[in-house]
């Protein structure tokens, strides 16, 4: 059986580095398999309760729950082991420039020897889509060209797509990654569609 652990994200704990430091060296000796981090960029003060794992659609929040950037905390955490695996449950993939995403998820690769994995998923918040300037009823359509156009990224040099929101011809990432394919994602959600990706 493997042990993947999300932890508690409270504010004033989860960025301090000795805290992260502490949580990692505890989980090599635990031998976690792996770690994951979640993200908002935002979140609404009165958001739509729109949020599909509870009944009453409020995330499981409060004034002391912190969200830092995944990529980032998963990094330095990953930086203190040299077995456990870091992951992404789950970045909100069409709120992101595929290229520039690609670019950063290949260097992670890199820096942290094939130990990351990425899970991606649509999100629900249409007040944070709104804040990024990203239409929320196009979200589903860019989820699936954003992993079409960062796969060709890491497996073409140099690479090209031609897509509905995204053209790119003869470009290098110029950053490999550790697996064949690139890095791997994982796809979350609860509809037949999200199982399909």
């Amino acid at each position: 059986m493997k042990i993947g652990v999300i932890p508690l994200f409270t504010r004033g704990v989860v960025c301090d580095p000795d805290w992260i430091a502490e949580l990692v060296a505890m989980l090599d000796e635990e031998q976690v398999e792996s770690l994951w981090g979640v993200e908002h960029v935002l979140v609404a003060e009165d958001y739509q309760p729109n949020y599909p794992y509870s009944a009453d659609g409020r995330m499981p929040t409060n004034e002391l729950t912190s969200m830092p950037d995944p990529l980032a905390w998963l990094t330095f955490a990953a930086a203190h082991s040299r077995r456990l695996r870091v992951a992404t449950g789950v970045l909100i993939l069409p709120q992101y420039s595929p290229v520039q995403l690609a670019k950063r998820l290949a260097t992670i690769d890199q820096l942290t020897r094939g130990r990351i994995s990425r899970g991606v998923g649509l999100g629900w918040q249409v007040e944070e889509y709104a804040a990024l300037n990203v239409p929320f009823a196009e979200r589903a359509r860019r989820m699936d060209e954003n992993i079409r156009a960062m796969r060709a990224l890491w497996t073409q040099s140099p690479a090209s797509f031609e897509g509905e929101f995204l053209r790119f011809e003869r470009v290098h990432c110029d950053v490999s990654v550790v697996p064949p394919g690139g890095v791997p994602i994982l796809v979350g959600g609860r509809t037949a569609a999200a199982a399909r990706r």
